[in-house]
């Protein structure tokens, strides 16, 4: 046997070794633990009866506790067990919330239409994290343009005034009509009242 296939053998028998010890070796322990990811946010228990007439806009107050350690955007969820009569007679409030952690006290508002008939009804109420309701990084130019006007406004305060459609509506719809020609939505209104404030609020 030559110098060239003695090598060739040697090498063989060396890779078969180092296989076969690789084989018979201990294998590589693993351990699997469970992950759960938690919804942080919780509406607490609601033992206020809420009572209104027909034409009238009631303001109260929802709990919420945020479980977690950061803060979230979030939106009440309201629904009553009578779909038909909500769809014809009732509204809620719309607003997206900073929830904090800890136990937040949310404002919300329903208003019954005038020609509401009288009922008992049960409002289920939820609390759903808004995962698409982001201005602080991606404003429009004219939210940037608001929140630089109200900063000169305050003259290096931290007041400024803002009187918003939103309010107006609410106070005036009713009285005035339903139709209010060719204003915005409701929830269009609100969500405009919504971003103001957001942007007044992160310039301080």
């Amino acid at each position: 046997m030559n110098n060239r296939a003695a090598f060739g053998f040697l090498l063989i028998a060396v890779i078969l070794i180092c296989s076969l010890e690789f084989a018979g070796g201990s294998s590589l322990q693993s351990e699997t633990i469970n992950l759960e990811v938690k919804e942080p946010l919780e509406v607490l228990p609601f033992d206020t009866v809420l009572t209104l007439f027909p034409g009238e806009t009631l303001e109260f107050t929802v709990t919420v506790e945020n479980h977690a350690s950061i803060s979230y955007n979030a939106c009440l969820s309201f629904s009553l067990n009578d779909t038909g009569y909500q769809e014809k007679h009732v509204a809620f409030s719309n607003n997206v919330y900073a929830i904090e952690p800890g136990e937040n006290i949310l404002d919300a508002w329903l208003s019954v239409s005038s020609t509401a008939p009288a009922s008992q009804l049960e409002v289920k109420i939820s609390i759903v994290r808004d995962l698409d309701n982001s201005l602080a990084d991606d404003l429009a130019p004219s939210l940037t343009l608001f929140g630089a006007g109200a900063r000169w406004a305050a003259e290096e305060g931290n007041s400024v005034l803002y009187i918003n459609w939103f309010d107006n509506y609410l106070a005036h719809h009713l009285s005035d009509g339903t139709a209010w020609g060719t204003w915005w939505r409701e929830g269009q209104l609100e969500q405009i009242k919504n971003d103001m404030a957001e942007v007044i609020e992160q310039q301080g």
